[in-house]
């Protein structure tokens, strides 16, 4: 698959970033809606002065049903 379709998962962080820019998968705005948009973004996780310190672009991998999860609000 092209580099644009491929994502590497950091359990350390908790970030999902593309394999052709390394930018982040993010809840766009911090949004807590459940038609908030998930977007590619400069990453900021644990950032003081980012919005909502990065945890918009922080995800937990449920191995049982392979779906992600936001940290930021336990969605998705």
């Amino acid at each position: 698959a092209p580099e644009r379709l491929q994502w590497s998962y950091n359990p350390q962080d908790g970030s999902i970033r593309s394999k052709l820019n390394g930018q982040c998968l993010s809840i766009d705005s911090c949004s807590t809606s459940e038609a908030a948009n998930i977007v590619v973004s400069e990453c900021q996780i644990n950032d003081p002065s980012a919005q909502c310190q990065g945890k918009n672009q922080q995800w937990t991998i449920n191995t049982s049903d392979q779906s992600i999860i936001s940290q930021m609000n336990g969605k998705w």
